[in-house]
């Protein structure tokens, strides 16, 4: 049965609404609530049409339904309805009879509002009774009866990615309700405009409610109807698949109940451990961790290819493996739940021979449970509070995330963290740190110097963490390290220990077609770890954090001799060389400094004195930059040259050039080192 309905509409009657346990949480983003608001802005009097919101009515529970689909647009409208109410009292609106009444009528009362579209309250008890409440996830209902609803006494909330959303959409309806409020002016108006706001709500908004029938199975309806909107993760569809799954695999209601809490709490932690955290300033991926998971759990192969969700969906838990564990196959009904043909069912169980159980589900989300905190750690692991007082795994695992290459070691560091949180103890804390040192200097080599394809060796290290995981074959961290450093000697490197030449002929190629070191893919990471070593040298307090790293290029690598070289210092020095060879000093790796702060480019092309001194704004009140004398380590060293010549950059190129050969244990033949540290000489090179 479908009909359209208002907000009024879909609670007249008492009706409570549960997100239920195979839903997944709230994950509207700043652009869906843009548009949510933009369409409650837009109407005038005719009605807006919100979509179909599906839900069934729980069988045990009189006037409770569950929302199979819909529940980002239902969950929006009490956020923003209950914005709306915490706006009014926060700025006091006028009251009738001692009741801020948002119509002409004294039923329309925020207290009335409440217990039609809230909450009421339990007479006996003064306990909340919730007209639309989360079950999905525990963290997700007590967050939004707490956070969103205000209810009191809070007990310790954890964040979630889920959570995080809920806060965002609440904090985004509160900036725009005051917007509106400060555009209109005399206060019946900014209160009328509020108040437009809440009718339109609750009486322009139409939803086109369908209502599923009780024999049909919610989980099945789910996963077809929530291919709208914004597109359901893998790991929100996994979940969703699993607990169905459960529910025919098994007749013993205890097995499956004690099933379907340990996903649902598996679950709970996967978005606990998305939430707390975030990497490069972005939040962390559900599908990148299930990813990597899948990859030491079931192995990855070039055969198979990259597509989890294809293994996960359509290959391991499907309908067809649960037939060949049941006896009595026939008496399982068929449905259209999967996709997939009855061909592609077969084919998948050839290819995955074992049978599907509660056991295999059981140990399959402990094991993501168990391994999703080591992962979202190793993502950013100077907040992890396994690593407080690991100050050495907290910076190779730093190093790694900022080198941003070889992100096919993922996989291994989290099953590695996880064996040396297992079993924690000074050895096995020295293997892992040096596994970390093997794996950032690899990548370096590997990536940064020789430039390899970006899924070198991906399958093999991919297989090394699988067989890490399950303790197969004897693969310890000692031995992947030896591999590790066996494949570099025999890759990268020459019969007499020297580095191949691929990265002189690749920094050639970046002077001959762009701007030489600062095309570099990796300048800003080695800069940096020069920046730490200068630090690390002197025992020193760093005066660059990553967050530099996250600026751009232009903006926190200085070229000392400027690309715009007009200033007469510069005339005055390098005006003997022509535009190639003025253009190789400019781009040299002497000629690039890491700077302290990010600062506007066009601030770069002052005189090396005038770059050593602070920029003053004109009421002297803001540093438009930090001079060099009392910028980063690397400033500070470029600062106390007297001046800035062909020479110095040249002597600082070697300088770097002998830093890179030191920290990443390498070694460049003569012939290599006199054109990274002396780019001219390829222009000779050239000529000869």
């Amino acid at each position: 049965m479908s009909e359209l309905k208002t907000l009024n509409g879909l609670f007249e009657n008492k009706h409570i609404y549960v997100i239920p346990d195979y839903q997944r949480g709230y994950i509207w983003d700043v652009q869906q609530l843009a548009d949510f608001w933009e369409d409650l802005q837009n109407i005038k009097n005719t009605p807006h049409y919100m979509g179909v919101i599906s839900i069934k009515a729980k069988e045990d529970e009189e006037r409770v339904y569950e929302v199979v689909d819909g529940q980002q647009r239902l969950t929006t409208s009490i956020i923003l309805l209950q914005s709306i109410l915490e706006f009014a009292r926060k700025n006091k609106f006028k009251e009738t009879n001692g009741e801020i009444i948002f119509s002409d009528y004294e039923e329309d009362s925020i207290k009335n509002i409440e217990k039609t579209f809230l909450y009421t309250k339990n007479v006996n008890t003064d306990d909340r009774i919730y007209k639309f409440k989360y079950i999905c996830d525990k963290e997700s209902r007590l967050y939004f009866n707490h956070k969103i609803l205000n209810e009191p006494n809070a007990p310790e909330l954890h964040k979630t990615l889920y959570t995080n959303k809920l806060e965002g959409a609440k904090a985004f309806f509160t900036d725009r309700l005051k917007d509106l409020y400060d555009e209109n002016e005399g206060i019946d108006e900014k209160e009328n405009a509020i108040k437009g706001v809440y009718k339109k709500l609750v009486e322009k908004l139409k939803f086109n409610v369908y209502t599923i029938e009780k024999d049909f199975d919610t989980n099945v309806a789910f996963e077809s109807m929530n291919n709208r909107g914004k597109k359901l993760s893998i790991l929100e569809l996994l979940k969703n698949r699993l607990l169905y799954l459960t529910t025919i695999i098994s007749d013993n209601e205890n097995d499956i109940k004690n099933t379907k809490q340990a996903i649902i709490e598996a679950w709970a932690e996967i978005y606990k451990q998305l939430g707390k955290t975030k990497y490069n300033n972005e939040e962390l991926l559900d599908d990148d961790f299930l990813k990597t998971h899948w990859i030491f759990y079931w192995g990855y192969s070039r055969k198979k290819g990259g597509n989890f969700d294809d293994f996960l969906l359509k290959k391991q838990f499907i309908r067809k493996k649960v037939y060949e564990s049941l006896k009595n196959a026939e008496t399982i009904a068929s449905s259209d739940y999967e996709t997939n043909s009855d061909e592609d069912d077969a084919n998948a169980v050839e290819d995955n021979p074992d049978i599907l159980t509660l056991e295999l589900i059981n140990d399959y989300v402990k094991s993501l449970q168990g391994c999703v905190g080591y992962w979202a750690d190793s993502l950013n692991p100077a907040k992890a509070e396994r690593f407080t007082n690991k100050e050495d795994i907290v910076e190779w695992l730093d190093k790694f995330n900022r080198i941003n290459a070889g992100a096919h070691f993922r996989p291994l560091i989290t099953v590695a963290l996880q064996k040396y949180g297992e079993n924690e103890n000074e050895s096995s804390r020295k293997q892992l740190v040096s596994l970390l040192q093997t794996i950032e200097r690899f990548v370096f080599i590997v990536f940064a110097l020789n430039h390899f394809r970006s899924n070198s060796y991906d399958a093999k290290f991919y297989n090394y963490s699988k067989e890490l995981y399950h303790g197969n074959n004897d693969v310890t961290i000692e031995k992947i390290i030896d591999d590790m450093n066996n494949i570099l000697e025999h890759d990268c490197f020459t019969d007499k220990g020297e580095i191949v030449k691929d990265f002189a002929d690749y920094i050639k190629k970046r002077f001959k077609y762009s701007e030489g070191y600062y095309a570099w893919d990796k300048i800003k990471y080695f800069l940096y770890e020069y920046e730490m070593y200068l630090t690390k040298d002197k025992n020193r307090c760093a005066k660059v954090t990553p967050k530099i790293l996250l600026e751009g290029k232009d903006k926190t690598i200085e070229h000392i001799y400027p690309q715009s070289d007009t200033n007469e210092y510069w005339v005055s020095r390098f005006n003997d060389l022509t535009d190639e060879e003025k253009n190789y000093y400019k781009n040299a790796l002497g000629n690039l400094l890491l700077l302290s702060q990010a600062i506007n480019s066009a601030l770069q092309n002052d005189s090396f004195d005038n770059k050593k001194e602070p920029i003053i704004s004109d009421d002297n009140k803001t540093t438009l930059r930090t001079g060099y004398n009392e910028g980063s380590y690397s400033e500070i060293e470029v600062a106390n040259k007297p001046t800035w010549t062909k020479e110095e950059i040249t002597k600082r190129s070697k300088k770097l050039i002998e830093f890179l050969e030191e920290r990443w244990k390498v070694k460049f033949s003569e012939d290599c080192k006199k054109i990274l540290i002396n780019p001219i000489n390829i222009i000779q090179l050239s000529k000869d």
